[in-house]
C-alpha cells in the first residue's frame, strides 16, 4: 500500500476529522470524543508540563495542536505533504515538518533533538511488517531523552481481528483488497510482535488495555516502550 499516496489523497477531504480517517464505518467521531482521547493519550504517555514532545505521523494536525497545553512543546512530523499543508495552515503555533520515521535519513528535520515522549497514534497498523516497525522504533528511540516514552495508541489487536472482521462481506473485502495491496486498514498486531521488537530494541515494552469508553476498544489496544 502506498501510505504516502493514501494520505495526500485523504488530505483533501473537507472534514478535518475525515482527513484523517477518522470518519466513517461503525464509529461517528466527533470533538467531544476527540476531547476524551486526548485526555486518554495525555494519561497514558504521562505527559507532563515541562515535557518536549513529537507526535510522529501527527497527520493535519489535529491531535498534535489539542496537546500543546499539556506539555513544554510539541512538534509534529508526518509523511504525507498535503496532510502537512493542512497542519501549518490550520495550526500555525505549532511547529511541523514532513519526514517519513520508517527511514532514518528522512529524519533531518529532528536531527540532533531530544524529546520526553514520542506518539505514535492511530498508526502503527501502517507499518505492515515486524521489522519496519522495529526499523521505526530503533529510528525514534535516538530521539528519546533520558526516562523517555514511545507512545502508541490505538493499535489493532490480532486478538480481535473477528471483533472487527465481524461479518463475510468485511472479509471478503479484505480479501480483495489484500489482493490488490492496497488494504486500508494495515496491519493487526499481535502484544507478541510488539514485545519482540521492544527485546530488539532494547527497551522495555509494556501492553495496556484501552478503557472501556473508547469506542475502538473492542479491537484496539495502546503499546509503550520504555528506556531500560
Amino acid at each position: 500500500m502506498n501510505w504516502k499516496e493514501f494520505w495526500n489523497t485523504h488530505a483533501a477531504k473537507p472534514d478535518a476529522l475525515e482527513q484523517v480517517g477518522r470518519i466513517g464505518g461503525s464509529v461517528q467521531q466527533n470533538t467531544e470524543y476527540l476531547q476524551q482521547y486526548i485526555r486518554h493519550i495525555a494519561t497514558l504517555a504521562d505527559i507532563q508540563p515541562t515535557h518536549r514532545v513529537l507526535d510522529a505521523c501527527c497527520g493535519n494536525g489535529l491531535i498534535t495542536a489539542a496537546l500543546q497545553p499539556y506539555c513544554s512543546s510539541i512538534f509534529g512530523i508526518d509523511l504525507s505533504e498535503k496532510q502537512i499543508d493542512q497542519a501549518v495552515k490550520n495550526y500555525p503555533s505549532v511547529a511541523f515538518a514532513v519526514a517519513d520515521i520508517t527511514q532514518k535519513e528522512s529524519l533531518v528535520s529532528i536531527e540532533n533533538k531530544t524529546f520526553d515522549r514520542i506518539l505514535i497514534c492511530f498508526s502503527f497498523q501502517y507499518m505492515e511488517t515486524p521489522h519496519i516497525g522495529l526499523r521505526v522504533i530503533n529510528n525514534l528511540k535516538e530521539h528519546l531523552a533520558p526516562g523517555g516514552k514511545i507512545v502508541l495508541t490505538d493499535v489493532p489487536d490480532s486478538r480481535y481481528f473477528f471483533m472487527y472482521y465481524n461479518s463475510w462481506k468485511k472479509l471478503a473485502k479484505l480479501a480483495i483488497s489484500m489482493a490488490r495491496s492496497k488494504n486500508e486498514m494495515g496491519k493487526f498486531w499481535s502484544v507478541g510482535e510488539l514485545n519482540w521488537i521492544a527485546q530488539a530494541a532494547g527497551l522495555k515494552g509494556i501492553p495496556h488495555k484501552q478503557p472501556k469508553q473508547l469506542p475502538y476498544s473492542h479491537y484496539r489496544t495502546d503499546y509503550v516502550f520504555e528506556l531500560i
